[in-house]
């Protein structure tokens, strides 16, 4: 089972989290962002896969974050949010497929 970090919550999102993910949904942990590039590598190293609403993932930071597997974008797409070029594949859409894979 994939181990899940919500990296960046804020407090209207919590709100409505608490009320949408319930008891039977995987188990997601939720920090209250922003997060630094610097620190990202260190908070996310125990998780696969996180939740991402506005954190931005450069190229260093996909480098240093071994373990990640998926990033789930809130809003308006990879490219926003990471260094898609940094990422083996063709497109935004292939990002999580191709970083799963290079792990």
């Amino acid at each position: 089972m994939p181990k899940t970090l919500f990296i960046d919550s804020t407090p209207d999102i919590d709100s409505v989290w608490k009320k949408v993910h319930g008891p039977s949904d995987i188990p997601v942990k939720v920090n209250m962002g922003p997060v630094t590039a610097d620190a990202i590598p260190k908070l996310i190293e125990s998780y696969d896969t996180v939740i991402n609403d506005a954190t931005y993932f450069n190229e260093e930071t996909l480098k240093r974050c071994t373990g990640l597997k998926h990033i789930v974008f809130l809003g308006t797409g990879a490219a926003s949010f990471a260094c898609t070029s940094a990422v083996p594949g063709d497109s935004s859409r292939s990002f999580s497929k191709a970083r799963a894979a290079s792990s």
